[in-house]
């Protein structure tokens, strides 16, 4: 597997060219979810302006809200990707092992909603045949509850991951 440093004991630990491109996917994002979240939040309170102080403000906020939903967007299939790659590569090998499952299958339940709630976002209807916004509401808000609890679930996982190391690295 080309993702792995093979240190002893640990076959699924992924490179560090694998973590820093997954942390920049994810990075990348949360920054731009953020940003639509709080964009859609100064919407809901009925003045699009909240955020901020002037009508140029909120006209360059609508500017930012485009560029951060096609981000947002163009990154759903990256993800995707590697998400799969991640069960494949990763996932799997650290089942057979039974490591650091109790922080890493809320992260793939997690990390898989995210990806099932944000297709839903853009296609509602194919859970109740139409485009339903009330749908698309509770989706969206599930969506941001998914993305906010990603960042404290990942650090969980990366910490079970060193308490594992370490306690197979005594074993040895």
């Amino acid at each position: 597997m080309v993702q792995t440093e093979a240190s002893e004991g640990r076959p699924t630990r992924l490179s560090r060219t694998i973590q820093l491109v997954l942390l920049v996917l994810l990075l990348a994002s949360f920054a731009s979810g953020f940003v639509l979240w709080r964009g859609a939040s100064a919407g809901e309170k009925g003045d699009p302006q909240s955020l901020f102080s002037s009508e140029v403000q909120a006209r360059e906020n609508s500017s930012l809200m485009a560029v951060a939903r096609a981000i947002h967007g163009a990154l759903n299939p990256l993800l995707c990707v590697a998400f799969g790659w991640l069960w494949r590569a990763h996932m799997m090998g650290g089942w057979r092992m039974r490591a650091n499952i109790k922080s890493g299958l809320p992260l793939a339940i997690l990390f898989g909603g995210l990806i099932l709630t944000g297709m839903l976002i853009y296609y509602p209807e194919v859970i109740d045949g139409t485009k339903n916004p009330k749908v698309r509401e509770q989706l969206s808000r599930l969506h941001l509850w998914f993305g906010l609890a990603l960042p404290a679930v990942l650090m969980g996982h990366l910490l079970g991951a060193w308490r594992w190391a370490k306690k197979v690295s005594k074993a040895n």
